[in-house]
């Protein structure tokens, strides 16, 4: 779900159970619906479907019907023969308990391990200052908006330049094959040695997902941003933002690969806010500032015709359009009755000082910077989820006689191979098995 603000965990639901009824149930539990969970609403979560048993059924059978929301249906007042309880319940991305990764470790080559408790640990290279931060911020998502999460940590990487490992090493070892591989789709294309400049970026784009689709480890996130963009020279990040402030420059260079578009943007645009302080920060034109021709040119032919007044004619071809109805008088007397020019930006040049700046490289380093942002996040929450999740079944191992890998959607070759059940007799499979890997391991119960 693009829009779900939530890590979903079906395991949750066992901490949600016991602490309602005071008791240690073996559960199973598996998501029935998702509810959304979105700006505004993140504390929704999904709808699982909950089988519980008590410690003494042998042979449990789900029984449906019972309802388990806020409060858990009474078991059996019988403890030899209690019955297996099913239902449903809502789980919140807020409804958690104190997860423990362990403390902030240092290596002996001067890094930090951010998560030593958990089975995929994650180190990075960063002062001791910014490591305590980034341990602290991660932390506290575990139990608030983990989204948020991404968008704070973002600011502390471009600023500190920090290094995470583990995603460094993933880059190392994928990015030299991915870039081979298009050079060799681009030899074996009958289409690339021939076509003109459009042609080629259009085909280039088909020949980078080819080349994805070729990796057998991948981790959810934008993958291609992730091994074809580099970091940058630090200083020209940062005499941007001590100018304009994080948000203000990366809104700048999400759009400034078509710097004479102009942005409709309502009022209750999610974009609104900042796009109104680049322009306060003379980053961006604003409503009458905007040429007319730059507004017109994003309306349709027939629109600017019903801009015309009667007897200037019919228009055959958009830039003759735009032409002749900036010539008109009384043009932005007749753009205000369509349109509200409160609604429009468009970016500025950056000063003088900046010309310099190749804002195409600056803007491939920021949304590399993002990118490494969301999955060491994502990495983390996972990873910390799994050890709070199994904690129960690890210290009592004869609950359960084996566990099930579930690869998570659109999963990558090597998780996919891990799919399936394995023994009791055999360790518990650890999640994540990679960087940005969002697969699950369900139990089941003897």
């Amino acid at each position: 779900m693009n829009n779900c603000k939530g890590y979903l965990n079906a395991n949750l639901a066992a901490d949600v159970v016991n602490w309602v009824t005071n008791k240690d149930w073996c559960i199973y539990a598996d998501v029935a619906e998702i509810l959304g969970g979105y700006e505004g609403a993140d504390t929704l979560g999904c709808v699982l479907e909950i089988t519980v048993y008590s410690e003494a059924e042998p042979t449990p059978t789900p029984i449906p019907g019972a309802s388990v929301v806020s409060t858990a249906a009474e078991p059996s007042p019988t403890p030899e023969s209690e019955p297996p309880i099913s239902g449903r319940m809502t789980t919140s991305t807020n409804a958690s308990r104190s997860i423990d990764t362990g403390a902030l470790t240092s290596t002996p080559d001067d890094a930090w391990i951010l998560n030593p408790r958990c089975g995929f640990r994650l180190t990075i290279e960063a002062e001791k200052d910014v490591a305590v931060q980034v341990k602290t911020l991660l932390d506290s998502r575990l139990h608030e908006n983990l989204y948020d999460g991404e968008e704070k940590l973002a600011p502390i990487i471009a600023r500190s330049k920090l290094c995470c490992r583990e995603i460094e090493e993933y880059v190392r070892t994928w990015r030299p094959r991915y870039l081979k591989r298009i050079e060799e789709l681009k030899a074996a294309s009958k289409e690339w040695a021939t076509a003109g400049e459009m042609d080629r970026e259009d085909l280039l784009a088909q020949l980078k997902q080819q080349a994805l689709d070729a990796i057998e480890v991948r981790p959810r996130c934008d993958l291609d941003v992730l091994l074809d963009s580099e970091p940058t020279n630090a200083t020209i990040d940062d005499a941007l933002v001590d100018r304009y402030g994080f948000d203000a420059i990366e809104t700048y260079l999400q759009h400034s690969g078509k710097p004479e578009k102009v942005h409709r943007l309502s009022a209750d645009h999610p974009q609104r806010p900042r796009f109104e302080s680049l322009a306060t920060k003379g980053l961006a034109r604003r409503g009458p500032d905007i040429p007319v021709a730059a507004i017109l040119a994003d309306f349709k032919l027939k629109e600017m015709g019903q801009l015309a007044p009667p007897g200037l004619g019919s228009f055959g071809r958009k830039a003759a359009a735009i032409q002749a109805l900036a010539n008109l008088p009384d043009i932005r007397e007749r753009l205000g009755k369509v349109v509200a020019f409160r609604e429009l930006f468009q970016l500025q040049p950056l000063p003088e000082e900046f010309a310099g700046i190749d804002l195409g490289v600056v803007a491939a380093s920021w949304a590399y910077t993002r990118a490494v942002s969301n999955l060491l996040v994502g990495t983390y929450m996972k990873a910390a989820w799994e050890l709070r999740s199994f904690a129960f079944y690890d210290e009592n191992p004869d609950m359960v006689r084996g566990w099930e890998v579930r690869p998570g959607s659109k999963s990558c070759p090597h998780c996919m191979s891990k799919a399936g059940q394995v023994t009791s007799n055999t360790p518990r499979p650890r999640v994540p098995f990679h960087i940005g890997c969002y697969c699950d391991v369900v139990p089941m119960p003897r």
